[in-house]
């Protein structure tokens, strides 16, 4: 098993910023040991010290272009890796702290699913729905809107902060961070270029599940409507039964 962490950030630097420049930057940890995680900020300088102890070590920084208030404000990436070579050389029991580890997080995905599929059982009509729309307005999703409506009935889609999700794979072994307003995933399918390109972004079943858990929050138009004839109803004197 290999460990990846993935830092981003910003900074208004040409290049990636060095160690000094470090002390003052804001980062968030979005993904470690392949598995998304609730977003954990600090320090860069401080983030790049734990991962260097935990033995991973930088495989590259990117920046990634960000359009806000009138103009391009960059943001940077960092990916830290321990290849699987470096893992079998840990000691057998920092081998099995970090199995440990990855049990945990695991167990508690599990068990955060279960509770999120709970939540959603009284939207399952409306999720069917905005299943069927999505095939119906865009028929090159046929199957990929009936999966991530799975998805999202599973509990399989955890809303981070803002617009970034992690969402599990059908069979649990994989977690991938989606970007609602960048319109990206960390999933094969969105990277290779195999999901349907929608509005001009590539639609994996992982970023369609995400979206349908944005339609959620908003109201029903059905019950708005039902609603709205009921209150004329009792406006004109009629009797409900």
């Amino acid at each position: 098993m290999s460990a990846t962490a993935v830092i981003e950030y910003e900074w208004k630097g040409y290049g990636p910023p060095n160690d000094r420049h470090a002390w003052d930057i804001q980062a968030t940890v979005s993904e470690f040991q392949g598995v998304a995680i609730a977003m954990t900020r600090g320090l860069l300088a401080d983030i790049r010290t734990a991962l260097e102890e935990a033995g991973l070590e930088k495989h590259g920084t990117s920046p990634i272009r960000k359009y806000a208030r009138g103009r391009w404000f960059p943001e940077w990436r960092e990916v830290w890796r321990m290849e699987e070579e470096e893992m079998s050389e840990l000691s057998p029991r920092a081998q099995k702290a970090r199995r440990a580890s990855a049990n945990r997080q695991a167990r508690q995905w599990r068990q955060a699913n279960a509770k999120r599929a709970q939540a959603m059982k009284p939207y399952e009509a409306r999720i069917a729905r905005l299943a069927a729309n999505a095939e119906k307005k865009y028929p090159e999703l046929a199957g990929r809107s009936t999966r991530a409506a799975e998805l999202l009935r599973r509990g399989h889609v955890q809303h981070n902060e803002g617009a970034r999700f992690s969402v599990m794979s059908q069979d649990g072994d994989q977690i991938y961070l989606v970007d609602t307003e960048r319109r990206r995933c960390t999933c094969y399918d969105f990277k290779q270029g195999n999901a349907p390109r929608i509005n001009g972004a590539p639609m994996c079943k992982h970023r369609a599940a995400a979206l349908m858990w944005l339609k959620l929050q908003a109201p029903d138009p059905g019950r708005i409507h039902a609603e709205e004839k009921r209150i004329q109803a009792l406006q004109a004197g009629a009797i409900l039964i």
